[in-house]
């Protein structure tokens, strides 16, 4: 990204130098005017305001000498900041390509610019997880969804069997659990983001969990015919049992989803 140089920074040390012309020409001006006018014979007199005249411009010239180079410096100053400025109203529209240059001096810039480009990284990531999580989401929903439509489209059939109506009626019931607690765990995740919810913890038997959690999955992999494989020591963990089931949960099924029918899950 390029930023627009702040040219019109430089506008008031233009209109500095120029004021400061002007009052030398006026002041010298005068000078001759008046000098004219005084008696030549009284040198006292003339050298006296030659003199102040003098002492004027030079106090004049290192003010505008000094002006001009706060000005510099304030101008070597904003022009990082302005970048930052620029750069931040971009992270701000949805931007997150955009990086400061952190080859720069004196170190405090360098300092602010690579907290920057630190700061955006990370917001990049957020958004990425973001978007991935949207999708992983829609795709959670789709499978029990289209489950639903095509079991009940099926139901409408009058020469189904009762057996094969009840068979039916179980897959749409479990697909509207699936989504009720896809439902559930999006909530859960939504409040413990915001601190709206504070898990329970305690004391449980991480391996009876694992055992379980595949146990309540076990429709998914005996359609598939996957084995498990599954040996586990006696582990006590401290922490939120409905929570980290809902984890178990979910990495069972996407080890199901990708494991090849007659295949192997091994758990350790």
């Amino acid at each position: 990204m390029r930023f627009r140089k702040p040219s019109h920074i430089w506008i008031p040390f233009l209109m500095n130098i120029f004021l400061t012309s002007s009052i030398i020409l006026l002041v010298v001006s005068l000078g001759f005017s008046i000098g004219t006018k005084l008696d030549v014979a009284n040198n006292e007199n003339l050298s006296t305001f030659w003199g102040i005249s003098l002492f004027i411009l030079i106090n004049i010239a290192l003010a505008s000498t000094f002006t001009l180079i706060i000005g510099v410096l304030t101008n070597n100053f904003m022009k990082p900041v302005n970048k930052l400025i620029e750069a931040t109203n971009e992270v701000a529209k949805g931007d997150f390509s955009i990086r400061l240059d952190e080859n720069t001096h004196p170190p405090d810039i360098h300092n602010m610019n690579a907290s920057f480009n630190k700061m955006v990284k990370e917001l990049s990531s957020i958004e990425t997880l973001r978007n991935d999580f949207i999708i992983n989401v829609s795709h959670e929903f789709k499978t029990p969804i289209a489950a639903i439509e095509g079991y009940a489209t099926l139901l409408q059939d009058n020469s189904l069997t009762e057996e094969e109506r009840m068979e039916y009626t179980k897959i749409i019931l479990d697909s509207s659990r699936q989504i009720s607690s896809l439902s559930g765990n999006i909530l859960k995740l939504s409040k413990l983001e915001t601190q709206e919810i504070i898990p329970d913890k305690k004391y449980f038997s991480l391996d009876e969990q694992l055992r379980q959690s595949l146990l309540l999955l076990e429709t998914q992999w005996s359609k598939k015919n996957i084995d498990i494989d599954m040996d586990l020591k006696s582990i006590n963990y401290y922490g939120s049992e409905d929570l980290l089931m809902q984890v178990w949960l979910n990495i069972f099924s996407n080890a199901i989803k990708f494991t090849p029918n007659d295949g192997l899950i091994v758990t350790r």
